[in-house]
């Protein structure tokens, strides 16, 4: 109907040419120039509401509740350092023997993990065994014969310092016989 009304206008105004003066002309053709920009206005307006009505009217949905897992996982990038982390080495040279665990197995502190070759130290102590024998022997009969005023003091001295010179390389040796199993100091996981 606006478009009709406008081709009217327009139709009149090109009659009228002939008649009308320069100056009501131009007043025409803006007249009719600001008639159109409000037809568009109002196209633009109606072409709004037409999309509007094809909205829907609910905007929020409701749904029931479930139990269930949630899940979500994400990626970060660090370091891990362990809490406590020890690399165990063998206080005296010597070859492995057995190595009594594997890399990942859980140990709790004590386990044995590594024995070490330790042929030489249990000869070394039977050795010394013979010895303080016979050295704890010798020492009896010089105290004995020192108690009877019978014997000198060096030799009663030299015996008691030969049998407790081997006691201490007994207890040196046996030592060094428990140094031959390397065991673990905390309870963790073997690493390698």
């Amino acid at each position: 109907m606006y478009r009709l009304v406008i081709i009217l206008l327009i139709a009149s105004s090109f009659v009228a040419c002939d008649s009308v003066p320069d100056s009501e002309l131009d007043a025409m053709v803006s007249k009719r120039d600001s008639l159109l920009n409000v037809v568009k206005e109002l196209n633009v307006k109606i072409a709004e509401l037409d999309t509007l009505s094809d909205i829907k009217s609910a905007f929020v949905t409701i749904d029931s509740l479930e139990v269930g897992t949630f899940e979500h996982f994400f990626e970060v990038q660090g370091i891990v350092e362990a809490k406590n982390n020890i690399t165990l080495v063998a206080e005296m040279p010597a070859l492995i023997e057995k190595i009594h665990v594997k890399e990942g197995q859980q140990v709790a502190k004590g386990t044995l993990l590594v024995s070490l070759d330790n042929e030489n130290i249990l000869n070394q102590i039977d050795e010394l065994n013979t010895r303080l024998k016979l050295a704890t022997f010798v020492y009896d009969k010089q105290k004995n014969l020192r108690a009877q005023n019978i014997g000198s003091e060096l030799d009663y001295e030299t015996a008691l310092n030969n049998k407790e010179s081997l006691e201490s390389a007994l207890a040196t040796a046996k030592s060094q016989l428990d140094k031959t199993k390397i065991t673990a100091p905390f309870n963790g996981i073997v690493d390698d």
